[in-house]
């Protein structure tokens, strides 16, 4: 008891590797989801951008939701970058920005018009580096 409030604890088992994402209702657990994959190797079908977030071998050295071999070991970086496409977008390649004491940045984004969908940086792989730069 906290505070004169009760805490509960649940626990659950499941059959299989895979569960249904609550990202797509519920967009503040994506990191939960994410985080919960890379430990325990499960993942969560419908998630809109699975990917790994310290890249760290899941503790559970037979399951990987990525589906990776047991034997290798995950590479900071070496993952998908969300993408759109379709007819009329186009993406432009920005840099390198200077910002501060970190090395320079080089940034990718894709566009429609005047409307920026989303960008990405090949070169910084953390959120830490990210926020640095804007």
């Amino acid at each position: 008891m906290i505070s004169g409030q009760a805490c509960a604890f649940l626990r659950t088992h499941i059959d299989s590797n895979a569960l249904p994402s609550l990202t797509p209702r519920c967009p503040q657990v994506h990191l939960f989801e994410r985080e919960i994959a890379e430990e325990f190797g499960i993942r969560f079908e419908g998630h809109p951008w699975f990917k790994p977030v310290r890249f760290h071998a899941s503790w559970i050295p037979s399951r990987d939701a990525w589906n990776r071999p047991a034997s290798d070991r995950p590479v900071v970086g070496v993952t998908d970058f969300y993408r759109v496409e379709g007819e009329e977008i186009h993406e432009v390649a920005v840099g390198p920005i200077h910002a501060g004491v970190i090395e320079p940045g080089h940034f990718r984004f894709q566009c429609h018009g005047e409307e920026v969908f989303t960008w990405r940086s090949p070169s910084a792989t953390s959120i830490g580096e990210w926020n640095a730069l804007f």
